[in-house]
């Protein structure tokens, strides 16, 4: 198979910080050119590996905000939106499979003490195409909206994190891969993210 290129790119990264009162907000505004983006192809190398992509380009904005409404309570949001486009090559034109154009997420925290708080978060992104998909032409994967549910402890230099991921249990996915060498119904493969699950990780900074 033929070597991989060496992934280069020219970024812009525009922001403002801006604080009025119990609101913070942050709005920036980037953009990404690269050469030689090293991305999956399952129908690269015979079979499937990570190739070199022809050009592409991503911009897009970033908010986020946070509304302390009182000394124990808080609102956070965070919302993205990306332009992700081939801008040589065959695909010209064309999105960039696996890219969501739309994604961000809504939290609600509660500080129980000085030392920890516990947030309810809802997630999102948008419908995207498959890996693989480098024409736009076949099914995207579908967006999805899960909750998930945190608590932070922290104490001295130690903190603690729990978190209950994907609260209603919902079947979502947010990978998947076209395979154009594959027969139908065998060209389109969804990977299931998980359900419910809980997760425990510790952090002790020197």
């Amino acid at each position: 198979p033929e070597l991989l290129r060496v992934q280069t790119s020219k970024d812009v990264d525009i922001g403002l910080n801006y604080q009025a009162g119990v609101v913070s907000t942050e709005v920036s505004y980037f953009q990404s050119r690269t050469n030689n983006e090293i991305g999956f192809d399952p129908s690269g190398c015979g079979y499937a590996c990570n190739v070199n992509y022809d050009p592409t380009k991503r911009e897009g904005v970033n908010f986020k905000q946070k509304w302390a409404f009182s000394s124990g309570w808080a609102i956070r949001t965070n919302l993205q939106y990306v332009n992700a486009r081939f801008v040589e090559g065959p695909y010209l034109g064309h999105q960039i499979p696996g890219v969501a154009a739309f994604s961000g997420n809504l939290s609600l925290d509660h500080r129980l003490s000085p030392q920890d708080q516990i947030s309810l978060t809802t997630r999102w992104a948008e419908s995207r195409y498959m890996s693989g998909d480098f024409g736009n032409n076949q099914s995207k994967l579908p967006g999805y909206v899960v909750v998930d549910m945190s608590y932070f402890y922290r104490m001295y230099n130690w903190s603690l994190v729990a978190s209950l991921m994907n609260l209603a249990d919902k079947k979502y996915t947010d990978a998947g891969i076209y395979k154009p060498s594959y027969t139908q119904p065998y060209q389109l493969t969804v990977y299931p993210n998980p359900g419910r699950s809980f997760s425990l990780g510790g952090r002790y900074a020197f």
